[in-house]
């Protein structure tokens, strides 16, 4: 796990200190200003910067130069522009799909000559892959139904039986729900969910999401006695135009369960995070968890029209694709953002491929929109079949930061995302075609970033409802600030550490947001404990905040800044001053350490060269010149110049440099997300 205190500085980008360092000065740090003397730090960038300069994403620019066609969209430069393309459109061969108001953009599928049209056409501004989407979970290997076992806090029969707490006493030894004896085999698993500190913030701070509306863009969504009809305010199916809810693939089905499930069928175990939050949902895969990026466009088109009529304040994106193109072209990002300016929450899965069979660990390959900087981005946690925190880890599937282009830190947070119990959508595809998954009767396991993020979206839903004044950037900084830091893994696979729930939302109901600028904003005059009890250990706060290449450790959150307000993009913007105070003692001279009480960690500066220890770690850091190493304790090396080159265990992964661009994609062929290890495999 990385540690940066105050002003540290991530590397992919260029190095700054609190006062300006320019890209030529190539990492270096040139002086310390009087700025960072008085525990300010400023940022300053020139907003989201794009990576390349071409008009089209690198898909489209293979096509055109195999001369065929993909499916498009087209983003166009302004409303007189949207005209004539539509008109090119209208008198073509190429069929338009949609018009998407959130990134201005057309999307359509043309042939070749049309495509080439579209492609030299000036009113296009750039022209985007129409990529498939998929959802991103795995199933439950076998073995898993050997390891998931009760915690200490749940009572044991005489006769090796578990009960459970919450269940209506009576339950039939097949492991379903029923009016009488003990679950004796096989045992049912515990709720992952929990290991988030969900049920305890319901249970310490009586929130349970009421009022609050969640967007599921989904495959559909089943409705049942865990999620009943009148909870669904809304269901447009963007796929077979059909207007009764359903979810024939059963994917989204259980996110939603995970985010909303009352627990009706399982008496209370298998409880959603904010069991009394409403639902609008966006059908947008098919019965094989696949869909379109257009099609996602125009889910994300209708919350735009729709949120203030539904309240709708998160969105849920359990789903995505490779990334193709810089976050400032990308249409699922630009869509995104727009959503998030409008002070609606959008959490989107980090993707699956962390991991391929060729490499243990894969960096920088978090899926669009996970890269969107103002998501709130979910990794995926293991909790090792038990709830204390103490013992869980991040999956080696869960997608790994830096973003594929900007460099930027990802992924925001992670959460339990392996073995994740929740409803199941009778007769979908998942469960007929792998029975294995099902739990007991209307509940089924699966693993994925795609679970892991419903976990969050319930998370902002329990905040909402405990504070609705607040942004959707402060929901994202409070989230990251309470995470509890992970000793087993870095930052680029962690972000801000693992969601803690019940210290999100004890924070969320401290802030008041009529606060005046740049004035602490926490209700009272003492600060916040910054520790969780949860299942017997101390769940401390990391406070950590990530700002595009940077971490930030200090009091921010407790601040009314303007980082926090949803008319900027996240980790792009000017004249940005972080303001620390707090037990610091910052001693100036030739070579500068830094004391920190809390976290005992000594910085040392000498001239251009830096070099950043950190107790129990064993991570050290040395920028010199024009090259920047970081080597981590799992022997993970990067070395950042004119080419780049990132080698994990031996093994070359990414080579990134001017000319050529490696994504680990064979054939351009792009792989669905919704892998499952059935039964037999």
């Amino acid at each position: 796990m990385l540690k940066f205190i105050g002003n540290s500085v991530g590397v992919p980008r260029s190095a700054r200190t609190a006062e300006h360092i320019t890209p030529e000065a190539s990492g270096a740090v040139r002086r310390v200003s009087r700025g960072l003397m008085m525990g300010a730090v400023i940022l300053a960038s020139s907003g989201v910067a794009s990576a390349q300069t071409t008009r089209f994403d690198e898909m489209v620019d293979k096509a055109l130069k195999e001369g065929r066609s993909v499916p498009v969209v087209a983003q166009y430069k302004d409303e007189a522009a949207k005209e004539r393309l539509e008109k090119l459109l209208n008198t073509s061969k190429a069929k338009k799909v949609r018009t998407h108001v959130a990134m201005k953009g057309v999307s359509a599928d043309a042939a070749t000559a049309e495509f080439r049209k579209l492609a030299a056409s000036r009113d296009v501004s750039y022209l985007s892959y129409d990529a498939p989407v998929y959802s991103t979970q795995f199933g439950l290997p076998p073995e898993w139904e050997h390891t998931l076992v009760e915690t200490d806090a749940t009572p044991t029969p005489p006769d090796g039986g578990v009960t459970y707490p919450g269940t209506k006493p009576g339950t039939s030894t097949d492991g379903s729900i029923g009016d009488g004896g003990l679950v004796t085999k096989p045992i049912l698993p515990i709720s992952p969910i929990d290991a988030s500190g969900a049920a305890a913030a319901r249970s310490r701070y009586g929130v349970t999401g009421k009022g609050v509306t969640v967007a599921i863009i989904d495959s559909g969504v089943q409705p049942s006695v865990d999620l009943p009809a009148s909870r669904i305010r809304a269901f447009v199916d963007f796929v077979g135009r059909k207007t009764t809810a359903y979810d024939d693939y059963g994917h989204g089905t259980h996110v939603a369960g995970i985010i909303a499930g009352n627990g009706s069928r399982s008496y209370g175990r298998y409880t959603g995070v904010a069991p009394a939050v409403s639902i609008v949902a966006l059908k947008v895969l098919d019965g094989r968890g696949a869909g379109s990026t257009s099609n996602v466009l125009a889910a994300l088109d209708w919350v735009l029209a729709n949120y203030k009529l539904y309240n709708i304040r998160i969105v849920n994106l359990s789903l995505g694709h490779p990334v193709y193109a810089p976050i400032a072209q990308d249409p699922l990002v630009q869509a995104v953002e727009g959503l998030s300016k409008r002070g609606i929450v959008v959490v989107a899965a980090a993707g699956n491929f962390g991991k391929l069979q060729t490499v243990e660990k894969v960096y920088a390959s978090v899926t669009s929109p996970g890269n969107a900087p103002s998501a709130v981005t979910v990794g995926a946690v293991n909790i090792n079949g038990t709830l204390k925190r103490s013992d869980d880890y991040v999956a080696d599937f869960s997608g790994r930061g830096p973003t594929r282009f900007e460099k930027a830190m990802k992924p925001d947070v992670v959460a339990p995302g392996y073995a994740v119990v929740s409803t199941a959508a009778t007769g979908s595809y998942l469960l007929t075609t792998y029975p294995t998954t099902q739990v007991t009767a209307g509940y089924m396991r699966l693993n994925g970033t795609s679970m892991a993020t419903p976990v969050v979206a319930g998370a902002a839903a329990l905040m909402l409802g405990a504070n609705p004044s607040l942004s959707a950037h402060t929901v994202k900084a409070v989230l990251q600030y309470t995470s509890q830091r992970m000793g087993t893994t870095d930052a680029m696979t962690q972000g801000a550490g693992e969601l803690n729930v019940a210290g999100a939302v004890r924070l969320a109901k401290l802030i008041n947001t009529s606060a005046a600028p740049n004035t602490n904003w926490l209700k009272g005059r003492s600060r916040p404990t910054r520790a969780d009890l949860l299942f017997g250990e101390i769940s401390y706060w990391g406070r950590a905040t990530i700002w595009a290449d940077t971490m930030h450790v200090g009091q921010d959150v407790y601040m009314n800044l303007a980082q926090w307000k949803d008319s900027i993009v996240w980790g792009f913007a000017d004249n940005i001053v972080w303001s620390f105070a707090d037990n610091i003692v910052w001693s100036f001279a030739n070579n500068i350490v830094w004391s920190f009480v809390d976290d005992s960690i000594v910085w040392g500066f000498t001239d251009d060269n830096i070099v950043w220890s950190f107790a129990d770690e064993n991570i050290v850091w040395s920028f010199t010149n024009d090259n920047i190493v970081w080597s981590f304790a799992d022997n993970i090396v990067w070395s950042f110049a004119d080419s780049i080159i990132w080698g994990f265990n031996d093994s070359i992964v990414w080579g990134f440099n001017t000319d050529s661009i490696v994504w680990g994609f064979a054939d351009n062929i792009v792989r669905g997300f919704s892998i499952l290890v059935g039964e037999g495999q």
